[in-house]
């Protein structure tokens, strides 16, 4: 990738991009009615689902607004990656979610991965039972699974 597509991808984002939290994960979003521009983003960043829905509005333009979102540690690479392209106001809020994603980190780092190396993986490293087990503990309040 060259510094002028980094460049073209922060401007797009200082403009129509998003930066957000959600359950402790950070994220960057981008969504607007252009899909050839979404697309083009989507294939920068590595992310190749752009989602699509339909602007509800009361007129006959109703457009569809397309999307792609990062999380997590992908997310958070791109926003260090763009940090000095962005505004005053925006570089403020990605250091706000930065913060809280090193906070976060030790807890992920415990819980990504399983010993299951010949299973598929499905979320936060770990394979369907071992995320299904590790999604059921921390709703009873557990702390990080030992694997056996």
């Amino acid at each position: 990738m060259t510094s002028v597509e980094i460049a073209w991808l922060a401007g797009l984002l200082e403009g129509e991009g998003s930066f957000s939290k959600a359950k402790g994960s950070v994220t960057v979003q981008l969504g607007m009615t252009d899909e050839d521009t979404v697309r083009r983003a989507a294939k920068l960043v590595g992310d190749p689902f752009v989602g699509s829905h339909q602007i509800h509005r009361w007129g006959k333009n109703q457009k569809i607004n397309y999307r792609w979102t990062l999380c997590g540690d992908k997310a958070a690479a791109w926003m260090m990656t763009i940090y000095p392209l962005m505004s005053s106001r925006r570089q403020a809020r990605i250091r706000e979610l930065l913060s809280v994603w090193k906070a976060t980190r030790p807890y992920r780092k415990l819980v990504t991965a399983c010993p299951h190396t010949d299973r598929p993986h499905q979320g936060r490293g770990m394979c369907a039972s071992c995320c299904q087990r590790a999604w059921y503990q921390r709703r009873k309040g557990g702390d990080a699974l030992e694997w056996q």
